[in-house]
């Protein structure tokens, strides 16, 4: 698998910054991996005795990295944690696919803040102040509607990583990705690692050491699994000169992926909100683009 993106030359001051909160206009193009919580657990064959049974070869709880069109599973993976945006997120049945805001480093998304629909907030409309006096439909509608992090690091396997199989892949570490959560204990629980980090390691950034995620099962009528993070206790932390020294290169590419997708979704608004021109206006813009060299 090719797991290299692109680079951008940038000072490393200013680079640190803009990736913890700040925008740089120029856009460049970015690959990297798309990580997410599997909530159900995926079958597979299984030969036993000659006959094939149906077997759970990648149970609930673990983790999917999507790369490069293909996807590969881990049960307790290792990341190291580089930075975090916001945006709204909203699945379109009709298209079938999620639509996106632009990335804010605003965790509470104040503000209009354009998205791929053409509209503003995926269409929440106003901020709700009496949540119980929305009918179901409205509820709804907003619930459909979710406020979203999107965390970005890199991830490694230690050897564990498989197929949606279970076979078994070897030299898939230190991955970039990015991972888009909506759980709301799961968000809880990434902020609650980063000050435990902060606090520990005396740092303000919470990416100087490695960070094992795990997931907890919540049964009920329709179960699901959110994440936990946790830490090492004699792990040895890097020093943040350390940290971009390694990851320099890692920390430009992520700058450069946050600047396309906000020029791609502002793009698309753009697209969405062009004004229609009238007949007239239209041959009259088509005359001043035929006149060659006039000076208006």
């Amino acid at each position: 698998m090719n797991t290299s993106i692109s680079i951008i030359n940038d000072e490393d001051a200013a680079l640190l910054e803009e990736l913890y909160g700040s925008t740089v206009a120029e856009k460049h193009e970015s690959k990297l991996g798309s990580l997410r919580l599997v909530q159900a657990a995926k079958m597979g064959d299984m030969e036993v005795a000659g006959k094939i049974h149906k077997t759970e070869v990648i149970p609930a709880g673990a983790y999917e990295l999507y790369l490069n069109k293909q996807k590969v599973y881990c049960i307790n993976p290792r990341i190291r944690y580089f930075g975090k945006k916001y945006l709204y997120t909203y699945w379109d049945d009709g298209s079938q696919r999620t639509k996106k805001t632009v990335l804010s480093d605003d965790e509470w998304l104040k503000g209009d803040l354009k998205d791929t629909m053409g509209t503003f907030n995926v269409g929440r409309g106003l901020p709700v102040k009496d949540w119980e006096g929305l009918s179901s439909s409205e509820k709804a509608h907003y619930r459909a509607r979710k406020h979203t992090l999107c965390m970005m690091g890199k991830i490694s396997f230690d050897g564990g990583c498989m197929d949606e199989n279970g076979k078994a892949i070897e030299g898939l570490d230190n991955i970039p990705f990015n991972m888009e959560i909506t759980n709301a204990q799961s968000k809880k629980e990434l902020n609650n690692i980063i000050q435990e980090i902060n606090k520990k390691y005396g740092c303000t950034k919470g990416n100087v050491v490695d960070i094992r995620l795990d997931s907890i099962r919540h049964e009920g009528s329709i179960p699901y699994s959110t994440m936990t993070f946790s830490i090492k206790e004699e792990e040895k932390a890097d020093t943040l000169a350390e940290f971009i020294s390694r990851e320099r290169e890692t920390l430009h590419s992520f700058n450069d992926w946050v600047r396309t997708q906000n020029s791609y979704v502002t793009e698309q608004w753009s697209k969405l909100n062009k004004e229609e021109l009238n007949s007239e206006e239209e041959t009259l813009v088509s005359q001043l683009v035929n006149i060659e060299g006039a000076a208006i």
